[in-house]
């Protein structure tokens, strides 16, 4: 019986431990997202919003 409670315990704490590891990389994920986002509304905008829509060209 104590077998069986060993191996449950370990299950357990491996169960805990990938959780933790993939909470932390979600956590890693969204800080990117985040830092991705601010960075893109740095980004001037033109000041024509139909700017390069179109383009001229003569042959």
């Amino acid at each position: 019986m104590q077998e069986i409670s060993s191996a449950l315990s370990a299950m357990v704490l491996e169960q805990q431990v990938q959780l933790s590891i993939v909470n932390k990389a979600m956590d890693t994920q969204k800080q990117s997202a985040d830092a991705l986002i601010e960075a893109m509304n740095e980004i001037p905008m033109a000041q024509d919003p139909f700017r390069g829509q179109q383009i001229d060209i003569s042959i």
